[in-house]
């Protein structure tokens, strides 16, 4: 696999249909860090997967052009974000630390649950959803084995993040 570090590279998934492309932050462990291209030009917000869930990595030429853009643009995320061990766990304490809003997903590649980390237990995590309206709304037990993808910083959550009242 086409793995390769500070570059553009798209991931074909064992479990999804959709292809995801972004800049690779870190993938030197279980999970992998990526600064995700969700649309055209757009750099938006930060992905972390399971390394094994990816199918295959490659380099099309529509990446060769994003790494352009992103090296011309000096998009850069803080290290902070993946200068760690990224396991589940520590991406998990890393959000809770930092009070992040999460969008968590599952093997489900059409669903995701947005909201703030309350609590990590050993095998589940807590959260306390937020609407599309950007309201507090109940708490949500996860599983921990379910969760393969996490996202933080995209632009729905900063927009949610804008309006919110807490």
């Amino acid at each position: 696999m086409d793995f390769k570090l500070n570059e553009v590279r798209t991931f074909k998934f064992l479990n999804r249909e959709e292809n995801i492309t972004g800049y690779i932050l870190s993938f030197k462990d279980d999970w992998v860090c990526i600064h995700i291209n969700n649309v055209d030009l757009s750099f938006d917000g930060v992905m972390y997967f399971q390394k094994g869930l990816v199918e295959d990595v490659f380099n099309t030429e529509d990446d060769k052009f994003l790494n352009k853009i992103y090296q011309a643009r000096s998009l850069n995320i803080p290290n902070e974000f993946y200068n760690f061990n990224l396991t589940l766990n520590n991406i998990l304490a890393f959000s809770l630390k930092n009070n992040e809003i999460v969008q968590l997903e599952t093997d489900e590649e059409d669903v995701c649950y947005i909201g703030l980390l309350k609590i990590i237990k050993e095998k589940e995590v807590i959260i306390q959803t937020i609407t599309s309206s950007a309201k507090l709304d109940e708490l949500d037990v996860y599983k921990l084995n379910e969760i393969q993808f996490i996202e933080l910083q995209n632009d729905y959550i900063e927009s949610l993040k804008s309006v919110m009242v807490k």
